[in-house]
């Protein structure tokens, strides 16, 4: 069977809604978690609504309703476009082995440039959003849509385990 052939029943808007939603809402567990262990329960989605949605750089520890929603809004509206997008790098990976190479690259900068946006934050906050538990929110959002699609597509194994890096020739595993 052809890497195309293993493609026909992948459509690629719902599989990247499914793993925006999934990470989304693991991104949003953790957020829930950790303001409940520490008692302030939604203040992080409120701080960061306050900040990226009403441009309030000293966002208030009280919880804003308003704030919220709107993080939560934004948020998911994010997290889909980060697994539509995460899904047709899958996709262009599982036609073609040579964007194995890429792929990476592009992770990289995305890690970089969301380490850069985070400290970008913090400077303008003067530290009162919490960096650390959003870096590791990040994290925990992007092994979801890593283990998701590692999952549904596990041609991408199969790639890597029998076509070299490199390789130009899109041969099937055997």
């Amino acid at each position: 069977m052809r890497y195309e052939e293993t493609l026909r029943d992948h459509s690629l808007m719902r599989e990247g809604l499914a793993v925006g939603l999934l990470a989304g809402t693991v991104v949003a567990a953790w957020f829930l978690l950790g303001d409940a262990l520490t008692g302030r329960f939604l203040v992080t989605p409120s701080q960061l609504g306050q900040y990226l949605l009403q441009g309030d750089e000293t966002p208030s520890r009280a919880v804003e309703p308003g704030a919220v929603a709107g993080y939560a809004f934004l948020h998911f509206v994010g997290f889909v476009v980060a697994g539509w997008l995460a899904a047709w790098l899958t996709h262009l990976t599982v036609r073609s082995s040579a964007w194995r190479v890429g792929i990476p690259s592009i992770v990289l900068v995305v890690a970089i440039g969301a380490v850069g946006v985070l400290a970008a934050v913090r400077g303008e906050t003067g530290g009162r959003l919490p960096m650390w538990s959003i870096g590791v929110a990040l994290v925990l959002g992007a092994v979801t849509m890593i283990v998701y699609l590692w999952r549904t597509h596990p041609v991408i194994g199969r790639q890597l385990r029998d076509v070299p890096l490199g390789d130009t020739q899109d041969r099937e595993p055997s």
